[in-house]
């Protein structure tokens, strides 16, 4: 289902048929106690869209992230992480603005794939650092596994189908190598 929302920003859901398939086509996690809630929730939801929010105006949505978090970038990155609990997301971001000034991350739609896994779309725009070129990255995304309504794990694809594919994993434990992508 696909609703409209306040940022140009738009909601979409991963049909059970769908995420039945590609959850079958890559190994999933059986481990029942991680802690993850049935569905997501519009908090959930909530929670990403003001983590985009807070980035754009230049602040760190802590309030949006577990402090045991767990951050991955895009494969080859300039930033390669990974970044670990709430001084990981500091210094994901600190690293990120020494390549690119005053990054933005815009966000453009939000899917709910389930069991508490988002999928962001967003594009990321600023200027190098090193050549004083605009940057444009295009659209890209990231997968968001939620645990009381915070992101306790974010990994960064180069599509929003493999972001999908990770987020369709039944745990945010299980091994997700977004290097593998």
């Amino acid at each position: 289902m696909t609703m409209p929302s306040s940022h140009n920003c738009r909601i979409a859901s991963v049909s059970p048929r769908s995420q039945a398939s590609v959850a079958a086509s890559i190994r999933q996690s059986a481990d029942p106690a991680a802690g993850y809630c049935a569905a997501v929730s519009q908090e959930s939801l909530e929670v990403i869209r003001r983590a985009y929010e807070a980035l754009e105006r230049g602040e760190l949505p802590f309030d949006c992230v577990h402090p045991e978090v767990r951050i991955y970038n895009i494969p080859d990155s300039p930033v390669p992480g990974p970044y670990y609990g709430h001084e990981g997301l500091r210094r994901w971001r600190d690293e990120i603005s020494e390549v690119i000034p005053g990054f933005r991350l815009v966000l453009k739609e939000l899917i709910e794939v389930g069991d508490e896994r988002i999928v962001a779309t967003h594009r990321m725009i600023g200027r190098a650092a090193h050549t004083d070129i605009d940057v444009d990255a295009g659209i890209w995304a990231g997968a968001y596994w939620m645990r009381d309504d915070k992101a306790i794990r974010i990994c960064g694809y180069l599509t929003k189908e493999q972001a999908i594919e990770a987020a369709s994993l039944r745990s945010g434990d299980a091994e997700v190598d977004p290097e593998q992508q």
